[in-house]
């Protein structure tokens, strides 16, 4: 049982048509700029938190067809939520210029609750994980932003705001695991993509570190490799200690997957851990070349 990317973004489009004209176009602008979805939180062709709820889905007692409607539901009420949030940030650090987009994203936050209400009633347990979801997502949008500034604390911190960041991802698994009538796996579950979402986030700090520094802003990966200087993080050493940090928490990922017995989640980790391997080979071969390029002035031609 699954729901594609395709089929989602096919809902999205129907929805974003029965708002404002104006308003349609420069959200249906900012998507477009974006060739596939965010990948935040996951690595590799999607997020974990699009492919947990379907890999739950088999859990799910009942008709099919029920499971198939709640599974179309959940992931669009995910993703809606996702964006949401994704356009608060973005409008937020300056990614984007159109500040009608915040307007997009209160749409985005209607459409999310209005795809789970039909499946959980107004007492449900869920709805108190909505909102306590969102609110800590949004707060740790301002918190990452202040740590960006003013410098981050201990891993450990780092990781906790991680967590908080990445809340909102969880709406589709914690509805799935309720829908399927199996709440205590979701703890099982949580403790693994926590482990995730830090790594991910990471992996993405890696990524834009370039871009935040040109904005005034230093992410987790600017602070832990560069410090207050532009040192060689190459040939100091402090690159191993990053991959080793990437590592023991994807060590922590495997044995929680492990425990939530879920094979798809554990292969997720996986794949997480081959782009360490990736990464940090690269690494070495920059090493490598900065010591020989270093020879070259010292050795006789």
């Amino acid at each position: 049982m699954r729901v594609s990317t395709h089929q989602l973004n096919e809902r999205l489009k129907k929805c974003v048509r029965t708002w404002d004209p104006a308003l349609s176009r420069t959200f249906l602008r900012y998507v477009a700029a974006r060739p596939r979805l965010p990948n935040r939180g996951g690595r590799g062709a999607a997020p974990y938190w699009l492919l947990l709820p379907q890999w739950l889905a088999v859990r799910v007692r009942g008709r099919q067809i029920t499971a198939r409607r709640f599974l179309s539901d959940a992931l669009f009420g995910q993703c809606c939520a996702f964006l949401a949030v994704k356009l608060h940030d973005d409008v937020f650090d300056g990614h984007v210029e159109d500040r009608s987009l915040i307007f997009a994203a209160d749409h985005l936050f209607l459409a999310a609750r209005e795809a789970f209400t039909p499946h959980f009633r107004g007492d449900s347990p869920f709805w108190k994980f909505y909102e306590s979801s969102l609110r800590r997502t949004l707060d740790a949008i301002v918190a990452t932003d202040e740590c960006q500034v003013r410098g981050y604390g201990s891993p450990a911190s780092v990781r906790a705001l991680a967590r908080e960041g990445y809340a909102v991802c969880n709406l589709g698994t914690f509805a799935a695991c309720l829908h399927a009538r199996t709440p205590a796996l979701f703890t099982r579950i949580v403790r693994c993509t926590d482990e995730l979402a830090f790594v991910g986030q990471l992996l993405d700090d890696m990524e834009d570190v370039r871009e935040d520094l040109g904005r005034g802003r230093r992410n987790y990966a600017a602070w832990f490799l560069l410090g207050r200087s532009r040192k060689n993080i190459v040939i100091d050493g402090t690159a191993d200690r990053w991959f080793a940090l990437l590592r023991r928490h994807l060590k922590k990922a495997a044995g929680h997957a492990a425990s939530a017995a879920l094979p798809e989640l554990a292969a997720h980790v996986a794949e997480h851990q081959r782009e360490v391997d990736s990464t940090e080979a690269f690494f070495h071969e920059q090493r490598v070349n900065l010591f020989f390029r270093g020879l070259t002035g010292i050795i006789p031609a």
